[in-house]
């Protein structure tokens, strides 16, 4: 059955890289759908409907999971060291968060000033 390994392939997908893979909400359950789906062709054809249905009902799951696969959402998230976050972030953080820090220095040093001038 194409189904079943589609769907296969998606779970092993999914348990190989659950860690790091995105799974949204609507991709769960377009997942939930095609499998919905696949226990529907099978009771049916245990059921002896006519195969038309059973058919249909494959159809229906093999273009549900197809679109889940791929679905753009459904990649893996990119790794990035702390050394690419330090020398992406730090030139864009560091000219926002200098003048604070000089700024609490000088403060500190007047406080004590003024701390000292009244003690006096």
């Amino acid at each position: 059955m194409t189904v079943s390994h589609e769907i296969d392939a998606v779970m092993s997908l999914l348990h190989e890289h659950g860690s790091t893979l995105a799974l949204p909400e609507h991709v769960a359950k377009k997942i939930n759908t095609a499998t919905n789906l696949l226990r529907k062709s099978i009771s049916y054809v245990e059921e002896g409907l006519p195969v038309m249905y059973a058919t249909s009902a494959l159809y229906g799951a093999l273009t549900t999971i197809e679109s889940a696969q791929a679905d753009a959402d459904l990649f893996e998230l990119p790794y990035f060291a702390p050394d690419h976050y330090l020398a992406v972030f730090s030139p864009l953080v560091l000219p926002l968060v200098m003048p604070m820090i000089f700024g609490l220095i000088r403060e500190v040093k007047r406080y004590k000033e003024l701390k000292r001038k009244r003690q006096i």
